[in-house]
């Protein structure tokens, strides 16, 4: 058994509504890594027993991620630390505003703020969206999603494209988007700045299927970079 500390740290931001695992699709990351530390962790409070997902607002999921950076610098003070992250979760890692980060990867970020990726939940039964209360999103799987207001409010004031072009100033930022997205626009790509590196494959917003193993090939090589 190898006791020596890793060389690298991947650190995980998930989006909006999922686990840790981003429904599979950090693990499928990170089991190309076997000699990083990967680092998942969850923004949301889940209920076994409601069968619910409570959503933090956006400056605590920020300061989540500052906790788990600090934590891996204090554990590994030598090693290079990498974040990725996903949708909303990039949104969170531009705000955290890390200091001390080799590369960051976001996959299919959202370039504006609307309702429009809420569509999909009207008319599910159980569902009640109450941007000034307690939305309640019935998932495709049975449970429920929980979004109090106070994520609504801080969500509505965020310019991301202009939250990521600042970003990239602090640390080496590359985008990878999805061709064939259904959750996020991605027709206003043109307007980020030149020092974020942009990937384009093919893919749903999940990069699920035919296009996971291209997500992780792409990945493996910015990494290796």
């Amino acid at each position: 058994m190898n006791l020596s500390p890793p060389k690298q740290v991947i650190i995980y931001s998930h989006g909006f509504g999922v686990e840790r695992d981003a429904r599979g699709m950090f693990t499928d990351i990170a089991a190309t890594f076997p000699d990083a530390e990967n680092v998942l962790f969850n923004y949301n409070i889940k209920d076994q027993i409601e069968n619910t997902l409570t959503v933090r607002p956006l400056s605590e999921q920020r300061d989540l991620l500052l906790a788990e950076i600090a934590r891996v610098k204090e554990r590994f003070p030598s090693a290079t630390i990498n974040i990725i992250a996903h949708s909303l979760g990039c949104i969170v890692a531009a705000l955290a505003e890390p200091i001390g980060i080799r590369k960051v990867i976001f996959l299919a970020p959202p370039l504006e703020i609307n309702t429009a990726s809420l569509d999909r939940f009207v008319g599910r039964p159980g569902s009640v969206i109450d941007l000034s209360g307690l939305s309640r999103f019935a998932r495709r799987d049975g449970s429920f999603t929980l979004v109090p207001a106070a994520f609504w409010q801080e969500r509505a004031v965020i310019d991301p494209l202009a939250l990521f072009n600042a970003f990239a100033g602090k640390a080496e930022l590359t985008i990878i988007f999805a061709n064939q997205d259904d959750v996020v626009a991605t027709d206003k790509k043109h307007l980020l700045t030149s020092h974020i590196g942009i990937v384009s494959i093919d893919g749903d917003h999940d990069f699920r299927f035919k296009s996971r193993p291209e997500l992780i090939k792409t990945v493996q090589e910015l990494l290796s970079e």
